[in-house]
């Protein structure tokens, strides 16, 4: 999976410097509107599916209050257990991560092979290539059914005023919607690619949600911030505003995504960093700030093959630069993995399949699969992908 940026994913720092002078990592923010799969503004949020929000309701005793919550233990609590994960699957939304292709027409084609497999979604990277949001706009004349999304758009070089009118323009023509994810990419990028100061980029965030949330709402802004300063408005009505996530994986990045967001899109996230970082903190940020339980968008490379090391050690050489990104070591290290490679879901149908349901299991609201490997090993792991959706 590439990396934002350059690379081409979710975007982080991991620097000193932004609130509080902590560590932060990439980060996603929206202002208050409810959204949730699917990502528009009026549609109330989905329950959250992971380990840190709500079970199917128990039955209430007849005329009185519910039975006392205990755990039952053995057969039982494993196959309550196995109930409750088969729930989440259901609910969880899984989506394609499509990473660029040769030609425009290939990340159309990438799109379509997704639509026709029914996923529920296809994200498309920023890299220093095609343009993701022109891209988007193309697949969704060339699959209408399918969500389009973005992970992720760096925001330094992008003013909110013209982000804005962007994805207004896609949202306009995606009869399924657009989840635009954007995120502060990294130092080494911005100021080394672009040539911009790569300033407390958690501020940053927090001031350029401000200024976009209520333009994609068709909304006049007037802030002047440290970090962002914009007046205006964008005239390109919808009938609703775009999802927003943003590249949140530090604690201070996902308060601001659980205060002003939508949710968050992950990258090089292990399922147990999930579960006991990401979606709790999240979480928390929403419920403090009265916001609707935030989308956890976990992506995550696969591989059905016979080849597993061979697999991981050409991620390793094609993308293995990113475990020296601070915000990528930092969660690399919470999970206890040496590099990225370590992340990639490979193996047998079956182990692929271990690997995806945890992060159902963990708190993922949605999965974006990237498919690696030759070809005929990406149309087996599609298969796989595609059944797990189909709940098969």
């Amino acid at each position: 999976m590439s990396v934002e940026g350059a690379d081409g994913q979710p975007g982080a720092d991991g620097q000193p410097g932004g609130e509080g002078d902590v560590r932060h990592r990439d980060g996603l923010a929206a202002p208050g509107q409810q959204v949730q799969r699917g990502g528009r503004d009026e549609v109330p949020a989905a329950p959250r599916v992971g380990s840190h929000g709500p079970v199917p309701p128990r039955s209430s005793q007849a005329g009185g209050a519910p039975p006392r919550r205990q755990r039952p233990s053995g057969l039982v609590w494993r196959g309550a257990r196995k109930m409750k994960i088969r729930f989440r699957l259901e609910i969880m939304k899984i989506g394609m991560y499509v990473s660029g292709g040769p030609s425009p027409d290939a990340v159309v084609d990438q799109v379509r092979t997704a639509a026709r497999a029914g996923l529920d979604s296809a994200f498309l990277s920023q890299l220093v290539s095609w343009d993701a949001l022109t891209l988007a706009a193309l697949c969704a004349t060339a699959a209408p059914g399918i969500e389009l999304g973005t992970a992720v758009v760096p925001t330094y070089p992008r003013h909110p005023l013209a982000l804005a009118g962007q994805a207004l323009t896609v949202q306009a023509v995606a009869p399924a919607g657009l989840t635009l994810g954007i995120g502060p990419s990294h130092r080494k990028i911005i100021e080394g690619q672009f040539g911009y100061r790569y300033d407390r980029p958690a501020r940053h965030i927090r001031e350029y949600l401000t200024v976009l949330r209520p333009l994609l709402r068709g909304e006049p802004v007037d802030v002047h911030g440290e970090t962002v300063t914009a007046v205006g408005r964008v005239d390109a009505p919808v009938a609703v505003a775009p999802s927003v996530l943003v590249s949140a994986l530090g604690p201070v990045m996902l308060r601001v995504a659980g205060e002003l967001a939508d949710g968050t899109v992950t990258v090089w996230t292990g399922p147990r960093t999930v579960d006991d970082h990401i979606a709790p903190t999240i979480a928390k940020a929403a419920a403090d700030a009265g916001r609707p339980a935030p989308r956890v968008v976990c992506s995550v490379m696969a591989c059905v093959t016979a080849d597993p090391d061979r697999v991981r050690a050409a991620v390793a050489s094609q993308v293995g630069f990113a475990s020296d990104f601070p915000s990528y070591r930092a969660i690399l290290d919470r999970e206890g993995l040496r590099g990225v490679h370590e992340t990639v879901a490979a193996g047998d149908e079956a182990a692929v399949e271990r690997a995806l349901r945890r992060y159902a299991e963990a708190g993922a609201t949605e999965l974006l699969v990237s498919l690696v490997g030759d070809a005929r090993e990406q149309a087996r792991t599609l298969g796989v992908v595609a059944a797990l959706r189909a709940g098969d």
